[in-house]
C-alpha cells in the first residue's frame, strides 16, 4: 500500500515525510510535483493507494529553454477521482 501526495514545495514534502514514515512506516510514500505523473500513478494502481494528498495550487516549473509550463492542479485529479469508484480517504492541502 502507498500514500500518493501532490506537492510541488520540497520544505512541505519534507515535513510531509516525516510526519508521515514516522506513523506509517510500512507503506510506501510517493510525491508529485505535477498532475500528469500522479494521474498515471493512479490510472496504473489505484487499488493499491491507501491515501491521497492534493496541493491545490502547484507553482509554475521553469524548464531549460526558459519557458514556464503549468503543472496542474488538484482540482484536475479530485475531477478524475469522482469518476473512479471510492478507494481511500483523499486530503486537500494547500496554503
Amino acid at each position: 500500500m502507498k500514500i500518493v501526495i501532490l506537492e510541488d514545495n520540497l520544505e512541505r514534502q519534507a515535513a510531509m515525510n516525516r510526519c508521515l514514515t514516522d506513523r506509517f512506516y510500512q507503506h510506501e510514500i510517493v510525491f508529485f510535483d505535477n498532475v500528469k505523473e500522479m494521474r498515471e500513478c493512479l490510472e496504473n494502481d489505484l487499488s493499491s493507494v491507501l491515501l491521497i494528498g492534493l496541493d491545490h495550487d502547484l507553482e509554475l516549473k521553469a524548464q531549460p529553454n526558459g519557458t514556464l509550463t503549468d503543472p496542474g492542479s488538484g482540482r484536475a485529479v479530485a475531477d478524475y477521482l469522482v469518476q473512479q469508484p471510492p478507494t481511500c480517504p483523499v486530503v486537500i492541502h494547500t496554503t
